[in-house]
């Protein structure tokens, strides 16, 4: 499994709408509870890469901690659980308090 991790900083004003349009980028799975805003989800079928026949599992979660967005995405040939990309994104929240 393979693992992307963005910390995206917004001006004050403009990050709370920022969440949202990261989250539809890709991201329209289950709402965090706890307090943080965003979502998560993962695949339950594989998707194709460009161009070839090699399959992948993607999984995704969005969140924002003040001015900051955290994305997590993850790419693997195994199903991911959507509870284990939610617990990646929780910790990189609670890093950033």
């Amino acid at each position: 499994m393979k693992y992307r991790v963005q910390l995206i900083q917004y001006f004050s004003d403009a990050a709370a709408s920022a969440v949202s349009q990261a989250a539809t980028a890709r991201t329209a799975g289950t709402p965090f509870s706890n307090g943080m805003a965003g979502g998560y989800q993962a695949a339950t079928t594989p998707d194709t890469y460009f161009e070839t026949n090699e399959q992948f599992y993607y999984a995704s979660a969005v969140t924002r901690r003040g001015d900051l967005v955290v994305r997590v995405e993850a790419f693997g040939t195994a199903q991911m659980t959507a509870d284990t990309v939610r617990d990646l994104a929780k910790q990189q929240w609670e890093r950033l308090a």
